[in-house]
């Protein structure tokens, strides 16, 4: 995976959320990208671990501001996020046909 062009909003993301008082557990590239059967068309696929729940409508609005601030600092890719609570994805990621499961099995802490 030569392309690392996904650093910056990683650590633009990171920063957001530690402004929000919300800790990442873990984030990680999944899919094409990770597994490097992507084309240059293909979206940064990004799970976010954090350390509490949210209901739906608040995951909506922070991936909303995360999108915002990535977009007022310059920092557009095609980014595709998922948030998931630590037990959530915890559990998932021992069971076959989560996508928590994929993400541990082949996605790349970054």
């Amino acid at each position: 995976m030569e392309n690392k062009e996904y650093i910056k909003p990683v650590e633009l993301i990171k920063e957001y959320l530690a402004e929000q008082g919300i800790n990442v557990s873990g984030l990680f590239l999944f899919g094409s990208r990770a597994r490097g059967d992507n084309n240059p068309d293909s979206d940064y696929d990004l799970m976010i671990v954090v350390d509490k729940d949210f209901q739906q409508g608040e995951k909506r609005k922070l991936v909303s501001k995360i999108y915002k601030h990535l977009i007022e600092n310059d920092s557009v890719l095609n980014i595709d996020l998922v948030i998931k609570p630590i037990e959530y994805y915890n559990w998932e990621s021992q069971n076959i046909g989560f996508l928590s499961y994929s993400v541990k099995k082949e996605g790349i802490l970054v």
